[in-house]
Protein backbone atom coordinates (compact mmCIF):
# COMPACT_ATOMS: atom_id res chain seq x y z
CA UNK A 1 0.00 0.00 0.00
CA UNK A 2 2.60 2.53 1.00
CA UNK A 3 4.46 1.79 -2.55
CA UNK A 4 1.41 2.30 -4.25
CA UNK A 5 0.83 5.76 -2.52
CA UNK A 6 4.53 6.88 -3.23
CA UNK A 7 4.34 5.37 -6.70
CA UNK A 8 1.37 7.51 -7.17
CA UNK A 9 3.00 10.70 -5.73
CA UNK A 10 6.14 10.60 -7.98
CA UNK A 11 4.24 10.11 -11.00
CA UNK A 12 1.33 13.17 -9.78
CA UNK A 13 4.55 15.42 -9.16
CA UNK A 14 6.05 14.25 -12.46
CA UNK A 15 3.24 15.34 -14.37
CA UNK A 16 2.63 18.49 -12.82
CA UNK A 17 6.25 19.90 -13.56
CA UNK A 18 5.74 19.10 -17.03
CA UNK A 19 2.64 20.71 -17.45
CA UNK A 20 4.31 23.92 -15.77
CA UNK A 21 7.43 23.50 -17.59
CA UNK A 22 4.65 23.45 -20.75
CA UNK A 23 3.24 26.48 -19.85
CA UNK A 24 5.79 28.67 -19.25
CA UNK A 25 7.16 28.08 -22.47
CA UNK A 26 4.16 28.81 -24.27
CA UNK A 27 3.58 32.08 -22.24
CA UNK A 28 7.15 32.66 -22.71
CA UNK A 29 6.70 32.55 -26.79
CA UNK A 30 3.47 34.71 -26.45
CA UNK A 31 4.44 37.71 -25.23
CA UNK A 32 6.98 37.59 -28.59
CA UNK A 33 4.68 36.36 -31.22
CA UNK A 34 2.73 38.79 -32.91
CA UNK A 35 -0.92 36.56 -33.89
CA UNK A 36 -1.85 35.83 -37.31
CA UNK A 37 -4.51 38.21 -38.27
CA UNK A 38 -2.25 40.86 -37.54
CA UNK A 39 0.32 40.26 -39.96
CA UNK A 40 1.26 41.68 -43.31
CA UNK A 41 1.38 44.95 -44.87
CA UNK A 42 -1.16 48.19 -43.60
CA UNK A 43 -1.44 51.07 -44.87
CA UNK A 44 -3.28 54.39 -43.76
CA UNK A 45 -3.24 57.13 -46.40
CA UNK A 46 -1.78 60.53 -45.10
CA UNK A 47 -2.26 62.99 -48.19
CA UNK A 48 -0.12 63.94 -51.31
CA UNK A 49 0.06 60.12 -52.45
CA UNK A 50 1.95 59.43 -48.91
CA UNK A 51 0.80 56.03 -47.14
CA UNK A 52 1.78 55.57 -43.54
CA UNK A 53 2.80 52.12 -43.61
CA UNK A 54 2.70 49.05 -40.80
CA UNK A 55 4.45 46.05 -42.07
CA UNK A 56 3.97 43.15 -38.91
CA UNK A 57 5.55 39.56 -39.30
CA UNK A 58 5.44 36.94 -36.99
CA UNK A 59 8.56 38.35 -34.81
CA UNK A 60 8.51 42.21 -35.73
CA UNK A 61 6.42 45.45 -36.18
CA UNK A 62 7.77 48.19 -39.00
CA UNK A 63 6.18 51.49 -39.34
CA UNK A 64 7.31 53.81 -42.16
CA UNK A 65 6.16 56.74 -44.89
CA UNK A 66 6.23 55.20 -48.25
CA UNK A 67 4.64 57.20 -51.29
CA UNK A 68 2.35 55.79 -54.12
CA UNK A 69 5.18 53.24 -55.64
CA UNK A 70 5.67 51.72 -51.91
CA UNK A 71 9.24 53.61 -51.62
CA UNK A 72 10.34 54.64 -48.78
CA UNK A 73 10.13 57.95 -48.16
CA UNK A 74 10.95 58.62 -44.35
CA UNK A 75 13.61 58.35 -42.22
CA UNK A 76 11.73 57.66 -38.53
CA UNK A 77 11.39 53.76 -38.71
CA UNK A 78 10.14 52.40 -36.14
CA UNK A 79 11.03 48.60 -35.50
CA UNK A 80 10.71 46.69 -33.16
CA UNK A 81 11.76 43.04 -32.27
CA UNK A 82 12.10 41.10 -29.23
CA UNK A 83 15.91 41.97 -29.39
CA UNK A 84 15.40 45.79 -29.25
CA UNK A 85 15.50 47.62 -26.12
CA UNK A 86 13.89 50.66 -24.64
CA UNK A 87 10.76 51.81 -26.01
CA UNK A 88 10.69 49.77 -29.65
CA UNK A 89 11.09 46.83 -27.67
CA UNK A 90 8.44 44.01 -28.92
CA UNK A 91 6.38 42.85 -25.90
CA UNK A 92 2.86 41.91 -26.68
CA UNK A 93 0.56 42.00 -23.92
CA UNK A 94 -3.55 40.64 -24.65
CA UNK A 95 -6.67 43.06 -23.16
CA UNK A 96 -9.84 41.36 -23.11
CA UNK A 97 -12.74 43.32 -22.97
CA UNK A 98 -16.56 42.51 -22.71
CA UNK A 99 -16.91 43.79 -26.96
CA UNK A 100 -13.20 42.65 -27.81
CA UNK A 101 -9.41 41.63 -27.43
CA UNK A 102 -6.93 44.23 -27.85
CA UNK A 103 -3.25 43.81 -28.07
CA UNK A 104 -0.44 46.09 -27.14
CA UNK A 105 2.86 45.64 -29.40
CA UNK A 106 5.17 47.99 -26.93
CA UNK A 107 5.87 47.85 -23.54
CA UNK A 108 4.65 51.50 -23.50
CA UNK A 109 1.16 51.88 -23.80
CA UNK A 110 1.02 55.63 -25.05
CA UNK A 111 1.67 53.82 -28.56
CA UNK A 112 -2.22 52.43 -28.75
CA UNK A 113 -3.97 49.51 -28.74
CA UNK A 114 -4.54 47.21 -32.03
CA UNK A 115 -7.11 44.61 -33.21
CA UNK A 116 -9.06 43.66 -36.29
CA UNK A 117 -12.30 44.50 -36.93
CA UNK A 118 -14.25 44.85 -40.08
CA UNK A 119 -15.09 48.00 -42.11
CA UNK A 120 -16.67 49.40 -44.81
CA UNK A 121 -13.59 50.43 -47.15
CA UNK A 122 -14.71 51.28 -50.70
CA UNK A 123 -18.27 50.00 -50.87
CA UNK A 124 -16.65 46.77 -50.01
CA UNK A 125 -16.66 45.19 -46.56
CA UNK A 126 -12.43 43.87 -45.37
CA UNK A 127 -11.02 43.53 -42.27
CA UNK A 128 -8.99 46.52 -41.31
CA UNK A 129 -6.02 47.21 -38.61
CA UNK A 130 -7.36 49.86 -35.65
CA UNK A 131 -5.01 51.31 -33.34
CA UNK A 132 -6.55 53.35 -30.76
CA UNK A 133 -4.79 55.58 -28.69
CA UNK A 134 -5.82 57.54 -25.65
CA UNK A 135 -4.25 60.70 -25.81
CA UNK A 136 -5.16 62.11 -28.76
CA UNK A 137 -7.98 60.16 -28.34
CA UNK A 138 -8.00 58.48 -31.75
CA UNK A 139 -8.68 55.60 -34.24
CA UNK A 140 -6.34 55.19 -36.72
CA UNK A 141 -7.22 52.64 -39.46
CA UNK A 142 -5.30 50.89 -41.65
CA UNK A 143 -5.74 48.56 -44.58
CA UNK A 144 -3.84 46.03 -46.59
CA UNK A 145 -4.56 48.54 -49.66
CA UNK A 146 -3.30 51.75 -50.85
CA UNK A 147 -6.58 53.95 -50.56
CA UNK A 148 -6.34 57.15 -51.36
CA UNK A 149 -8.92 58.21 -48.36
CA UNK A 150 -8.06 58.27 -44.36
CA UNK A 151 -10.53 56.49 -42.99
CA UNK A 152 -9.36 57.39 -39.19
CA UNK A 153 -11.33 59.00 -36.75
CA UNK A 154 -11.29 60.56 -33.63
Amino acid sequence: MKKMLSILLVSLSLGLAFLTANQQTAAANSDTTIPTAFRGTWYQYAGQKQWNVTKITKHSFQNYMANSKKHRISSNLITATPSTSGDNKLSIAKHKTKSRTAYTFFPDKNNGYFWIQTAKINGKRQKVLVNFTVQPKMSVISTKGQYTKDYSYN
